[in-house]
């Protein structure tokens, strides 16, 4: 069963805007552990995570989905959207997970992010990262490089990449020119800690990996025959 939900966010010291987002629950009847956090795109929103939601339905997890403030059914200034709001806006859907169990958090481009610290605030088993990235890459190869390599300790995850040791999946498109080879080297190399860890590379697939899995059935169940290890 799939239900809806609002959540007021109400305002912050940041900002006076109060937000309202919405999103839904995919139940059975347990309370649901697995949170899904979309890309960043202007266009992504929570369908994108629909069809998998309720694949995970037949492997009887519930999970919760939702719109980032300015994105989809959401209220809000896509504009004003960052990943410190999104990370806050991730920790208002605590209500809806089930607070005693291990979780499964699904994020993508660079909303993993907030994706990651979020580990510091739950019990997170997996997480699987759909081409992960970061923002203001630079043009030039070099300085490219010299940007990667702090990024991390810039952004305050490097610690909480450190630290965890649950299991880790990464999925990303071959030819995805946005999260290119460097940068998920970095993510992949960075997390050294983990139980399991694996990089599945879809052939034929760019930066839009949802729309492509959706649209690919062999795609799709060669992912999910990787997800269900880390389940």
């Amino acid at each position: 069963m799939k239900y809806p939900f609002s959540v007021n966010t109400g305002a912050t010291e940041d900002s006076d805007e109060t937000t309202i987002l919405e999103g839904f629950i995919f139940e059975r009847s347990d309370d649901p552990t697995v949170l899904f956090l979309h890309g960043n795109q202007e266009t992504d929103s929570q369908k994108d995570m629909h069809l998998f939601a309720n694949i995970l339905l037949t492997k009887k997890l519930s999970s919760v989905t939702f719109d980032f403030s300015g994105f989809g059914s959401s209220t809000g200034d896509f504009k004003n959207s960052t990943l410190d709001k999104r990370f806050e806006e991730a920790k208002d859907i605590s209500p809806f997970l089930n607070p005693e169990s291990q979780l499964l958090i699904c994020a993508t481009g660079t909303n993993v992010i907030p994706a990651i610290k979020l580990t510091e605030f739950y019990n997170i088993k997996t997480l699987i990262l759909f081409a992960p990235n970061v923002e203001n890459q630079k043009q030039d190869e070099e300085e490219n490089k010299n940007y990667l390599s702090t990024i991390f300790e810039e952004l305050n995850i490097a610690k909480h990449i450190e630290n965890f040791t649950g299991n880790l999946l990464i999925i990303k498109g071959k030819n995805d020119r946005i999260a290119d080879k460097p940068v998920t080297n970095l993510y992949v190399n960075a997390f050294s800690n983990t139980y399991k860890k694996e990089l599945l590379v879809i052939p034929n697939a760019g930066h839009n990996i949802h729309k492509f899995l959706k649209d690919n059935t062999d795609a799709f169940k060669l992912m999910m025959s990787k997800v269900e290890k880390v389940l």
